[in-house]
């Protein structure tokens, strides 16, 4: 259990992702931006590290499929899969879900949900949710996008 955490918290940065960029860690340290007004309860870290795999992965498209009768989660990156199995094992899906649903922003794609975004190394990250198929069987395409930003001192 100890490697599998270890594999988890640590990523290679050896292929470049397809925006052009090498791959970063998805344990690198990232602002998660939250929308204005935005009440949360408590610091939305389960969204965050989930959003450190939708930066960290080579495909600017991801898919994440949640199956709350079986208490199961599927992804299109390994190790995204591998955390989100974490997830439900520790019964934190619904506490994850609902982290992500607490910092969307208004979507700014006709037909997607909301946007999640955050901030790693001066690029800003956008990831555009489109639910196809709803809760209980949940299942979102993820779409990012990323650009530079200049951070003030």
């Amino acid at each position: 259990m100890i490697s599998l955490l270890s594999k988890l918290f640590r990523r290679s940065d050896e292929d470049a992702s397809s925006h052009g960029q090498v791959d970063q860690p998805a344990n690198s340290p990232l602002e998660i931006l939250v929308p204005q007004g935005a009440e949360l309860a408590a610091a939305p870290s389960l969204a965050g590290k989930v959003m450190s795999y939708f930066v960290a992965s080579s495909a600017d498209i991801n898919t994440l499929e949640y199956s709350a009768d079986a208490g199961r989660f599927e992804a299109s990156d390994e190790a995204l899969k591998q955390f989100l199995t974490l997830v439900a094992g520790a019964k934190q899906s619904d506490n994850l879900l609902s982290q992500c649903a607490s910092v969307f922003y208004e979507p700014r794609i006709a037909g997607s949900v909301g946007d999640l975004a955050c901030i790693q190394q001066s690029t800003l990250y956008c990831f555009a949710v489109f639910e196809m198929s709803p809760y209980p069987t949940l299942k979102w395409e993820i779409h990012r996008w990323s650009r530079p930003v200049q951070l003030a001192p």
